[in-house]
């Protein structure tokens, strides 16, 4: 398969028609649980992007019967600036509450799993920043 990269945001539509938009962009990370403790992850996301939504995909619960598996996402490790801590150990996809306005001013979005109870818990989660690149 194929890629294609872009220096800048996408526009979409006829501009004689003033009916222009951009594109929604995806960046995703996957964070495994280790054991209880905190496991982390970040996302470069451009500066000045606004952050439409934030998920979680989890194919399978988290093994090992943690008491928590809470998600935080914000401007720097533990930190929950954007996603207030949401346990996030059951099976599914998740899109959460984003808390403050999402203007992105520094490239990195950090992702902690704070997991806490359980015998050796364990699996994968996968967090996906969806945004809307700002022009330059």
């Amino acid at each position: 398969m194929s890629n294609t990269t872009f220096s800048g945001p996408v526009r979409v539509g006829r501009e004689a028609d003033e009916n222009i938009g951009t594109l929604i962009a995806a960046q995703y990370t996957t964070i495994t649980v280790t054991d209880e403790g905190n496991d982390d992850a970040s996302i470069n996301i451009p500066i000045g992007s606004f952050i439409t939504s934030i998920k979680t995909i989890r194919a399978a619960a988290i093994t090992g019967s943690p008491t928590s598996v809470n998600l935080t996402v914000g401007t720097s490790a533990g930190d929950d600036t954007y996603v207030e801590a949401v346990d996030v150990k059951a099976a599914g996809v998740t899109e959460h509450l984003i808390v403050v306005n999402t203007t992105v001013t520094a490239n990195a979005i950090y992702a902690r799993l704070a997991t806490t109870g359980g015998t050796t818990p364990g699996g994968p989660v996968i967090v996906v920043v969806e945004y809307i690149q700002a022009a330059i």
